[in-house]
């Protein structure tokens, strides 16, 4: 009996101990931070002023500019070549001299084609891409990148970064699809306080279906439609998940006349959302959170 006990509490003390095994430190920000398979979001931090969401009016391309009011600033994808010069408006009248990070949901000219200028005239600490994008970036563009100093990481699902107090969280891809690029789209959650922005970028209803299907939590007060407000993306399912307040079409029926698709137009009218497009003779709108609330408003050139 003494012997039996004797073995019980060496094995007890041994689970003690295995149990109380500290886990590793997470890495700092501006590193991706992994969460766990389940998806848990992170603690929300306390805010300290307003986050802005610039979305700059480029036409059929997608410029989004996150700022806060003493010029931290950090950018989703720069738009093409030739619209660099609403983009260096849009960052100059915010007071912007540098970039924390760019993130480009994936390579396309409509969504990258600007990084080189964008890069030699404001610096950025990082630059991030997606871990499954395997196709969309021409080595010209990655080796702008190092050129200008950057880092270049890459971005996947689960993964979260850090900006002042908002956080942005990788929901897609998941795999990697080898048939259709926009799939391969990084699409990010970004969290200030009781608000949310979700920027689909280019991704389609298959990459919908599989966001829907996990069952995040996808309430946001904005969504920027994925695939520029065509009729390959935003689903139903999609936008009953997300309820947003706002909706943002990055295109312009100017440049095709496809924008926005007519079923995703219908599908905004039914549902009530108000959009925004990249048409007009404005500078960019703007998506104010104070972390309760979110306001929107559109900007003009100076």
């Amino acid at each position: 009996m003494k012997h039996t006990l004797k073995i019980f509490i060496i094995l007890f003390v041994l689970l003690f101990a295995v149990s109380c095994v500290p886990e590793a430190a997470p890495p700092s920000s501006p590193k991706p931070v992994p969460l766990p398979d389940s998806p848990v979001e992170p603690s929300p931090r306390e805010q300290t002023g307003e986050l802005l969401m610039r979305v700059v009016n480029t036409g059929k391309s997608d410029c989004l500019i996150f700022a806060y009011r003493d010029g931290r600033a950090l950018m989703v994808d720069t738009g093409r070549k030739k619209d660099f010069d609403k983009i260096d408006e849009a960052l100059k009248q915010l007071g912007v001299s540098e970039l924390q990070a760019v993130i480009l949901t994936h390579g396309h000219k409509d969504h990258a084609g600007g990084l080189k200028k964008l890069l030699g005239k404001y610096p950025s600490k990082t630059v991030y891409t997606s871990s499954l994008d395997y196709s969309t970036f021409s080595a010209k563009e990655l080796d702008s990148i190092s050129e200008a100093g950057a880092e270049h990481a890459l971005l996947s699902k689960g993964d979260v970064l850090e900006f002042g107090e908002a956080n942005f969280i990788v929901l897609a891809p998941a795999v990697a699809d080898p048939k259709e690029e926009n799939n391969n789209s990084l699409v990010i959650r970004v969290l200030y306080g009781d608000t949310a922005f979700l920027l689909m970028g280019d991704a389609l209803l298959e990459t919908e279906q599989d966001i829907v299907n996990i069952c995040y939590d996808l309430g946001a007060d904005v969504i920027k439609l994925g695939h520029h407000g065509q009729d390959d993306a935003t689903s139903a399912a999609l936008l009953d998940a997300v309820k947003p307040s706002y909706a943002v079409i990055t295109g312009n029926r100017a440049e095709d006349d496809d924008i926005p698709g007519k079923r995703v137009a219908a599908l905004l009218d039914q549902k009530e959302i108000p959009y925004y497009m990249n048409e007009g003779d404005h500078l960019a709108v703007d998506f104010i959170s104070d972390g309760s609330v979110t306001s929107a408003k559109k900007v003009y050139v100076r």
